[in-house]
């Protein structure tokens, strides 16, 4: 459920729980999931832990990722994500 992990990295950070937002996506990078969501996800990680470089790094990645099928406009909808991962 690669599509949940941006929502679910948040959602743990947002209730404190940063240890657990940062195992669950080493997890799927140990794995070698490293597409979009998970990609998303990491730049959480690394924004929220104010590893700026890096998140801006792992969205630009997201972007070159991104599926063919979203339906907002692919630019839009990461400039949105970079608001989560404390970029702004």
């Amino acid at each position: 459920m690669n599509y949940a992990s941006p929502y679910m990295t948040a959602s743990l950070f947002e209730l404190g729980r940063a240890d657990e937002a940062g195992a669950l996506v080493k997890g799927k990078l140990d794995r070698g999931d490293s597409g979009f969501h998970v990609l998303i996800a990491q730049a959480f990680v690394d924004g929220w832990t104010g590893h700026r470089a890096k998140a801006r790094e792992s969205l630009w990645q997201a972007f070159l990722e991104r599926p063919a099928v979203l339906n907002l406009p692919a630019g839009n909808y990461l400039l949105g994500l970079a608001r989560h991962a404390r970029l702004d």
